[in-house]
Formats: structure tokens, C-alpha cells, sequence
């Protein structure tokens, strides 16, 4: 995931500073997130990484109290670093399906 922001950081990916931000803000909360089975997300090598480690991932942001809008982004910035090549992408359901919008 590091990869990701040193290529936005040397020009080679071109990134608003804004999104440089909120990338490295994301993948700091993925990295440290504590899986369900005690190990931490950023411990994980994408090409080992499967759909049940990116559906645990998930899990224990909403039990940290990440909401939403916040996971939907991480899962963006995921997307971005290759989480769909080491899941071979197939994930189980949006990562903020939990998260109903209601009203208009």
C-alpha cells in the first residue's frame, strides 16, 4: 500500500494533495486495523490477501466505530492499491452495506 503513495508522492500517480491525504489516512486505518482472528490488516501481503481477510477488514472497522462513508473511502483507496488483484475480487457485499440511507 505503500507503493500507492510513494507513486502519487513522486509524480508518477497524479493525485489532488487532498486525495494524497485522505489515501495515506486510509491506508494507516487499514494497516493497523486488528482482525477478528488478532492479526493486523497491514500484516497481510496483497498477494496473499484474500476475500475473507478484505470482508474481516471491514468487520473490525464497523466494530471500531469507522462509519460508512469512511469504509466506503478505504475501500476505494483498496481498490486503488490492488486489494481486487490479491481477492481475486470477489467480495461478499459493499463494505458499507450495513450503512442504510434513509429519506431523502
Amino acid at each position: 500500500m505503500a507503493l500507492h503513495l510513494d507513486a502519487a508522492e513522486s509524480g508518477t500517480l497524479e493525485l489532488t494533495p487532498k486525495t494524497i491525504t485522505t489515501s495515506r489516512s486510509a491506508i494507516r486505518v487499514m494497516s493497523e486495523a486488528e482482525l477478528s482472528d488478532g492479526r493486523r490488516f497491514g500484516t497481510i501481503r496483497l498477494s496473499r490477501l484474500t476475500w475473507e481477510d478484505i470482508e474481516a477488514l471491514y468487520a473490525a472497522m464497523r466494530g471500531s466505530g469507522c462509519g460508512p462513508d469512511w469504509i466506503r473511502r478505504c475501500g476505494t483507496v483498496g481498490a486503488a492499491v490492488g486489494f481486487e488483484e490479491g481477492s481475486q475480487g470477489h467480495l461478499a457485499h459493499e463494505p458499507a452495506a450495513p450503512a442504510q440511507v434513509t429519506g431523502s
